[in-house]
């Protein structure tokens, strides 16, 4: 019998484009999207609810899932939304092409590569939990293991990153599954709530039109189910897990379900999570990272929906990164960062 190698998912959110440089907050794209002007009241009307109540804005989806009780007709929300998607698929790709162009000419390219290539293999040996880094890789020395990719961005950032090469195991490059669309002149956005329920108070009838433009599983299942399917299945079949600058919110319930699922259902599953709350925090000692490791752990778990009573089976298998970062691809790309290599070099060659 061949062997059989463990399933390592990573599952990447806007974090890592934050991670990147990128100004691709909900709050970015409102500072430009508010000065456009068009000739369509509704519009208009949009922009400015957003202007003047900018931190009730902060997370787009479930704001616009409020907003629906104030709209008078699905035609004025569906225009609104349309609207605002097109400018974002448009404000994102002028912020990617900038990122590569900065990447092209920066001196330190490999350096970001190499970054990108640890942060992948090495991810799981971040945290105070010595026995788990032991655990994981004895099982990839005994297995071997296959990476795969879901991505909840829009750009491309990540898989450009991430190489096309083989990995460390002689793999060949799985391609990264953008569940929520990308970037592109189709404009095939995925942005919305997870259920019909989480539309507010709406003075018309949800209908399909709603559905398909606001309600992401429902969008999925008719323009690309089969990428569903792929994405569920991997998450079902994982051995290891690792989340990356996700939010973990409700409006993408059905992930977030898949993720506590696996974990209820497969008593050898692991989660790694890297979320900004954490990975940026400071630590006097190790002792005080570990205590903050535990506390986050029950907000991370509390997240997934996953119960008190069920705690004991899980726990020790959720793993939150506590004042530690990977992916950390910006400080490669400052000019301060090169200037201190170099003089590390020509200190080492004296």
């Amino acid at each position: 019998m061949g062997k059989i190698d463990m399933n390592f998912i990573f599952m990447i959110g806007n974090g890592f484009d934050l991670n990147c440089g990128l100004k691709s907050r909900y709050k970015d794209v409102y500072e430009k999207y508010t000065k456009t002007t068009s000739n369509n009241t509704a519009i208009e009307k949009f922009k400015h609810s957003i202007s003047n109540n900018i931190d009730e804005w902060a997370d787009f989806e479930m704001a616009m899932a409020e907003y629906a009780g104030k709209c008078a007709t699905e035609d004025e929300f569906v225009c609104c939304l349309r609207d605002f998607k097109a400018h974002l698929n448009d404000y994102l790709a002028v912020e990617e092409k900038n990122f590569f162009n900065e990447l092209d000419k920066s001196r330190t390219k490999n350096f970001v590569h190499a970054e990108m290539f640890e942060s992948l293999a090495d991810f799981y040996k971040k945290y105070s939990n010595k026995k788990i880094e032991d655990s994981i890789s004895d099982k990839i020395n005994m297995e071997g293991r296959t990476d795969k990719y879901i991505s909840f961005n829009y750009t491309h950032i990540f898989d450009e990153l991430k190489g096309s090469e083989k990995d460390y195991w002689g793999n060949e490059p799985e391609a990264v599954i953008h569940i929520h669309g990308e970037l592109g002149e189709r404009r095939n956005l995925v942005l919305g709530v997870d259920n019909v329920d989480q539309i507010q108070g709406t003075a018309f009838t949800i209908s399909r039109k709603i559905k398909r433009a606001f309600v992401k599983p429902l969008f999925n299942k008719e323009y690309d189910d089969n990428k569903v399917q792929e994405a569920q299945n991997i998450i079902a079949n994982s051995d290891v897990i690792c989340t990356y600058g996700m939010s973990l919110g409700v409006s993408d319930l059905t992930w977030k379900n898949q993720i506590s699922s696996r974990l209820l259902n497969n008593s050898n599953a692991e989660l790694f999570v890297y979320v900004y709350e954490y990975m940026n925090k400071k630590y006097l000692t190790e002792d005080e990272r570990m205590d903050a490791e535990d506390e986050a752990q029950k907000d991370i778990m509390q997240r997934l929906g996953i119960k008190e009573n069920q705690y004991n089976n899980v726990s020790n298998r959720v793993h939150v990164a506590c004042g530690m970062n990977i992916f950390d691809v910006r400080k490669y790309m400052d000019s301060d960062f090169y200037k201190g290599l170099c003089q590390q070099a020509e200190n080492a060659n004296r």
